[in-house]
Protein backbone atom coordinates (compact mmCIF):
# COMPACT_ATOMS: atom_id res chain seq x y z
CA UNK A 1 0.00 0.00 0.00
CA UNK A 2 1.46 3.16 -1.17
CA UNK A 3 0.73 5.64 1.98
CA UNK A 4 2.48 8.71 0.11
CA UNK A 5 5.41 9.37 2.54
CA UNK A 6 8.37 11.35 1.60
CA UNK A 7 11.46 11.12 3.24
CA UNK A 8 11.23 13.88 5.84
CA UNK A 9 7.56 11.97 6.73
CA UNK A 10 9.40 9.01 6.59
CA UNK A 11 12.43 10.18 9.35
CA UNK A 12 9.81 11.67 11.19
CA UNK A 13 7.94 8.41 11.63
CA UNK A 14 11.19 7.28 12.48
CA UNK A 15 11.66 9.83 15.13
CA UNK A 16 8.37 9.00 16.64
CA UNK A 17 9.25 5.05 16.61
CA UNK A 18 12.40 5.89 18.49
CA UNK A 19 10.42 8.21 21.23
CA UNK A 20 8.35 5.09 21.37
CA UNK A 21 10.89 2.53 22.01
CA UNK A 22 12.34 4.61 24.41
CA UNK A 23 9.09 5.67 26.51
CA UNK A 24 9.14 9.10 25.61
CA UNK A 25 5.62 9.55 24.44
CA UNK A 26 5.30 12.91 25.60
CA UNK A 27 7.98 13.71 23.09
CA UNK A 28 6.47 11.77 20.49
CA UNK A 29 3.28 13.35 21.14
CA UNK A 30 4.88 16.80 20.78
CA UNK A 31 6.93 15.84 17.60
CA UNK A 32 3.39 14.83 15.98
CA UNK A 33 1.66 17.85 17.07
CA UNK A 34 4.40 20.27 15.14
CA UNK A 35 3.68 19.13 11.95
CA UNK A 36 0.44 20.80 11.28
CA UNK A 37 1.62 23.88 12.30
CA UNK A 38 5.05 23.30 10.10
CA UNK A 39 2.26 22.53 7.31
CA UNK A 40 0.65 25.92 7.62
CA UNK A 41 3.43 28.14 7.94
CA UNK A 42 4.62 25.85 4.82
CA UNK A 43 1.11 26.70 2.98
CA UNK A 44 1.66 30.63 4.40
CA UNK A 45 5.08 30.25 2.33
CA UNK A 46 3.92 28.88 -0.59
CA UNK A 47 0.10 30.29 -0.98
CA UNK A 48 -1.33 27.07 -0.74
CA UNK A 49 -4.69 28.49 0.43
CA UNK A 50 -6.23 24.89 0.37
CA UNK A 51 -4.03 23.14 2.52
CA UNK A 52 -3.40 25.82 4.79
CA UNK A 53 -7.05 25.74 5.69
CA UNK A 54 -7.29 21.86 5.84
CA UNK A 55 -3.77 22.59 8.21
CA UNK A 56 -5.34 24.88 10.35
CA UNK A 57 -9.09 23.83 10.81
CA UNK A 58 -6.91 20.56 12.53
CA UNK A 59 -5.38 22.82 14.77
CA UNK A 60 -7.90 24.72 15.65
CA UNK A 61 -9.81 21.62 16.53
CA UNK A 62 -7.40 20.92 18.86
CA UNK A 63 -6.30 24.51 20.27
CA UNK A 64 -9.06 26.99 19.27
CA UNK A 65 -7.69 29.67 21.26
CA UNK A 66 -4.52 29.79 19.91
CA UNK A 67 -3.38 32.84 18.00
CA UNK A 68 -0.68 31.17 16.24
CA UNK A 69 -2.83 28.83 14.30
CA UNK A 70 -5.08 31.88 13.08
CA UNK A 71 -2.45 34.21 12.42
CA UNK A 72 -0.96 32.43 9.10
CA UNK A 73 -4.08 30.93 7.57
CA UNK A 74 -4.72 35.20 7.66
CA UNK A 75 -1.77 35.79 6.41
CA UNK A 76 -2.09 33.04 3.40
CA UNK A 77 -5.12 34.87 2.55
CA UNK A 78 -4.32 37.95 0.66
CA UNK A 79 -0.73 36.76 -1.10
CA UNK A 80 -4.34 34.57 -2.59
CA UNK A 81 -6.37 38.03 -3.06
CA UNK A 82 -9.01 36.80 -0.34
CA UNK A 83 -9.04 39.54 1.37
CA UNK A 84 -12.63 39.18 2.71
CA UNK A 85 -11.20 35.51 4.28
CA UNK A 86 -8.64 37.03 6.23
CA UNK A 87 -10.73 39.69 7.40
CA UNK A 88 -12.91 36.63 8.84
CA UNK A 89 -10.63 35.00 10.42
CA UNK A 90 -9.54 38.22 12.09
CA UNK A 91 -13.16 38.83 13.49
CA UNK A 92 -13.07 35.30 14.12
CA UNK A 93 -9.80 36.17 16.45
CA UNK A 94 -12.21 39.30 17.68
CA UNK A 95 -15.18 37.02 18.10
CA UNK A 96 -13.22 33.94 19.98
CA UNK A 97 -10.76 36.60 22.31
CA UNK A 98 -8.20 35.61 20.89
CA UNK A 99 -5.45 38.10 21.03
CA UNK A 100 -1.99 37.86 19.76
CA UNK A 101 1.25 39.06 21.61
CA UNK A 102 2.69 41.72 19.35
CA UNK A 103 6.25 40.91 18.24
CA UNK A 104 9.18 42.55 18.66
CA UNK A 105 12.38 42.81 17.32
CA UNK A 106 15.75 44.28 18.57
CA UNK A 107 18.15 46.30 16.71
CA UNK A 108 22.01 47.60 17.56
CA UNK A 109 21.81 51.10 16.33
CA UNK A 110 24.00 54.14 17.41
CA UNK A 111 24.11 54.10 21.40
CA UNK A 112 22.83 50.13 22.08
CA UNK A 113 20.95 47.89 21.16
CA UNK A 114 16.70 49.04 20.78
CA UNK A 115 13.40 46.51 21.00
CA UNK A 116 10.62 47.80 19.04
CA UNK A 117 7.71 46.41 17.86
CA UNK A 118 5.74 47.21 14.29
CA UNK A 119 3.95 50.87 14.28
CA UNK A 120 6.46 51.71 17.41
CA UNK A 121 6.92 55.27 16.83
CA UNK A 122 8.79 56.19 20.57
CA UNK A 123 12.13 54.91 19.75
CA UNK A 124 15.54 56.66 20.87
CA UNK A 125 16.65 57.96 16.98
CA UNK A 126 13.31 56.46 15.27
CA UNK A 127 13.85 58.28 12.14
CA UNK A 128 17.38 57.63 11.78
CA UNK A 129 16.47 54.23 12.17
CA UNK A 130 13.82 54.16 9.76
CA UNK A 131 16.07 55.73 7.55
CA UNK A 132 18.65 52.51 8.34
CA UNK A 133 15.89 50.02 7.72
CA UNK A 134 14.99 51.60 4.64
CA UNK A 135 18.38 51.48 2.83
CA UNK A 136 19.01 47.90 4.30
CA UNK A 137 15.88 47.05 2.95
CA UNK A 138 16.91 48.09 -0.16
CA UNK A 139 20.43 46.11 -0.28
CA UNK A 140 18.68 42.91 0.84
CA UNK A 141 16.33 43.42 -2.33
CA UNK A 142 19.19 43.89 -4.62
CA UNK A 143 20.47 41.03 -3.61
CA UNK A 144 17.51 38.49 -4.09
CA UNK A 145 15.90 38.90 -0.71
CA UNK A 146 11.77 39.23 -1.12
CA UNK A 147 10.67 39.41 2.57
CA UNK A 148 7.42 37.14 3.73
CA UNK A 149 5.62 39.81 5.64
CA UNK A 150 4.55 43.57 4.69
CA UNK A 151 4.78 44.67 8.36
CA UNK A 152 8.25 46.90 6.94
CA UNK A 153 5.79 47.61 3.69
CA UNK A 154 3.22 49.01 6.09
CA UNK A 155 5.75 51.09 8.16
CA UNK A 156 7.47 52.80 5.47
CA UNK A 157 3.54 53.63 3.47
CA UNK A 158 2.15 54.89 6.89
CA UNK A 159 5.59 57.24 7.54
CA UNK A 160 4.79 58.20 3.58
CA UNK A 161 1.73 59.07 4.09
CA UNK A 162 2.74 61.29 6.70
CA UNK A 163 4.73 63.19 4.22
CA UNK A 164 2.33 63.66 2.11
CA UNK A 165 -0.16 64.92 4.56
CA UNK A 166 2.33 67.72 6.04
CA UNK A 167 3.03 68.62 2.34
CA UNK A 168 -0.44 68.89 1.13
CA UNK A 169 -1.21 70.65 4.89
CA UNK A 170 1.77 73.06 3.69
CA UNK A 171 0.09 74.02 0.15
Amino acid sequence: MNMGFNLPQTTMLCAVNLFDQAGQLTEAYQLVNEVPHNLLGACRVHQNVELGEIAANNLLRLEPNLASHYIPLANIYPSAGLWEKAVEVRENMMRKEVRKEPGCSWIEFGDGVHRFTAGDESLPHGEQLLNFLEILLEKLKKEGYVHETCVLRAILMRRKRKTLCVVTARD
